[in-house]
């Protein structure tokens, strides 16, 4: 082997791997893996850089790994909430990264009748190579042996995990408003869902900082509907001048009843989502926290793939990667009206 070649693989002991052979000829580590199965996907001229790069690197396979990888189904199993719209957009985002690695998706919904572990085993009675699971709650003993990746602040301590950081996000959206001049914030919280209690404790928090009067009205749900039915209570007493919704979809639904109610947004009234679920976004102008589903999904992904197609990394110390989320400013936000 080359002096060069040694370079490129950053020793002289190291055994080509795979992803060596997809860099050194410029493409993708599934497209690597499609030629090196001889499988239908590739044009004979990318074969023929992946083949010229094995020979050139001494790339042998490990028949270990090839043992595994025959067993293989190349599916990846999903459990997701199904009237969630963080989720739905999610989902999209799961599909295009699993397909860069070659791996299409099998889905197993969470309902009000249907309970994450059922959706958990339906998924394992199929025989996926992997599952990722979207904030399934307190699951106990539904997780076997099988590679697991989370996405969100739930689920078992022992799987990969992949979140947006809740803190950050409500800080970013109460930096923003009381950045307007903002001081009568009131939070439309979820306290019965882990996700909505961190970011509730991250209201209170700066709060405290910052000398804010706490204003709290809590929904059961969150939906367009409970956004509606919780601006109701709203208009009965003083108005703040700002709403942070717990996500979009509340967000849109206190939008929705403050328009039907002739106040107008953001003139009077400043409100402010999280999650950027994109059709209240585009729709509606929604001033609200990205999660950035794109990273999310993709880093999920592909820390699952690593330890389906790396044996090595089966029985590896759990990885937690927290994505920084941003602020999208809109149209729903605006400094205080004068009078206040």
């Amino acid at each position: 082997m080359s002096r060069q070649m040694n370079e490129e693989l950053g020793s002289t002991s190291h055994r080509p791997t795979l992803e060596d052979v997809a860099r050194h000829a410029g493409v993708s580590r599934a497209l690597a893996s499609i030629v090196l199965r001889d499988a239908p996907g590739a044009s004979e001229e990318s074969r023929a850089r992946v083949r010229a790069s094995m020979q050139e690197l001494g790339y042998r396979p490990d028949r270990r790994a090839s043992a595994l990888a025959a067993s293989r189904t190349r599916v990846i199993g999903v459990q997701f909430t199904l009237e969630s719209e963080f989720h739905a957009r999610l989902l999209r985002c799961l599909y295009a990264a699993a397909a860069r690695e070659g791996y299409e998706l099998l889905l197993s919904g969470v309902t009000a009748d249907r309970r994450p572990s059922e959706a958990i085993s339906t998924l394992q009675e199929a025989r996926p190579d992997g599952l990722i699971l979207i904030d399934p709650g307190d699951v106990g003993e539904s997780i076997g042996d099988e590679p697991v990746v989370l996405i969100g602040h739930t689920g078992p301590a022992r799987a990969d995990r992949v979140l947006s950081s809740s803190s950050s996000g409500m800080r970013l959206a109460l930096d923003h408003l009381t950045g307007l001049g903002h001081t009568r914030i009131c939070h439309v919280a979820l306290p019965g869902h882990p996700v909505g209690r961190r970011r509730l404790e991250a209201y209170r928090e700066y709060a405290a900082e910052h000398g804010l009067a706490e204003h709290v009205l809590d929904v059961a749900s969150d939906g367009v509907g409970a956004g509606a039915a919780i601006t109701r209570r709203l208009l009965a007493d003083r108005l703040p001048t700002a709403v942070l919704a717990y996500n979009d979809e509340v967000a849109v639904g206190v939008i929705t009843e403050l328009t039907r109610c002739g106040i107008l947004v953001p003139q009077e009234v400043s409100v402010l989502g999280f999650d950027d679920v994109g059709w209240a976004s585009s729709g509606l102008g929604l001033t609200t926290v990205s999660q950035h589903m794109e990273r999310l999904a993709t880093d999920a992904v592909e820390l699952l793939v690593a330890r389906i197609e790396q044996p090595t990394l089966r029985h590896a110390e759990p990885n937690r990667v927290i994505i920084e989320p941003s602020l999208r400013v809109r149209d729903s936000t605006a400094p205080p009206r004068a009078a206040d």
